[in-house]
């Protein structure tokens, strides 16, 4: 990823988050909390007050589909540099720092409480981006027989690690006698944190055997 794209990134995510957390502060002290707590939109008439908790809603979703681009469009562009290439991806290891979005998560305990609302529980899943600041470090690596051998193996016992995760949660929020709720909120968390794991020891394991052998 280039510089300027990666620091519009960076600022474009800063800027709706910090939009967020003002708007919403904003509509719980002036606005009764309106568009924050349970609202019937059917029945909702829209005032003057709701333009920046709107407006913040609005743009932190835009981001969210930025950032879902560019992610797509860059495995893509991967995938296609690794069928004429024998060198991987050049990216900036300070993508790693979008791993921080994965703090968004803790919002769900606060959405939940209001609304019941899970799906803010999906962001831990960003935690995995802090394997960039690893795969940055090896970019632009030849992809000899060995580095292959090592991106397999990174990739087996990553995969191996996130069912095994999994597979032990199920089996122990199976066994537990909590509400149903509880057992739905672990669950969610449980595997977010997984996927995350599994991204990020796929780059992190890939970069300890390329410098260590």
């Amino acid at each position: 990823m280039k510089i300027k794209r990666f620091k519009f990134t960076l600022l474009f995510g800063l800027t709706s988050i910090l939009s967020l957390i003002i708007s919403t502060i904003y509509s719980v002290k002036f606005n009764d909390s309106r568009l924050v707590y349970p609202t019937d939109i059917s029945n909702l008439s829209l005032s003057f007050k709701d333009i920046p908790m709107l407006f913040s809603i609005s743009l932190f979703s835009l981001y969210i589909i930025y950032l879902v681009f560019i992610i797509v469009s860059t495995t893509v562009k991967h995938n296609i540099k690794k069928m004429s290439s024998n060198i991987s991806m050049a990216i900036s290891p300070k993508l790693g720092l979008l791993g921080f979005l994965g703090f968004l998560g803790f919002i769900g305990f606060f959405t939940y409480n209001h609304d019941k609302s899970l799906s803010p529980f999906l962001f831990f899943i960003f935690f995995g981006f802090f394997g960039f600041l690893y795969q940055g470090k090896i970019s632009n690596t030849l992809m000899d027989e060995l580095y292959k051998e090592n991106q397999m193996k990174a990739n087996m016992i990553a995969d191996k690690t996130t069912l095994s995760i999994i597979f032990i949660c199920s089996l122990f929020l199976a066994r537990t006698n909590k509400n149903t709720d509880f057992i739905l909120i672990v669950y969610i968390i449980a595997i977010s944190l997984s996927f995350a794991l599994n991204i990020f020891l796929k780059s992190f394991l890939l970069y300890h055997y390329e410098k260590t052998e």
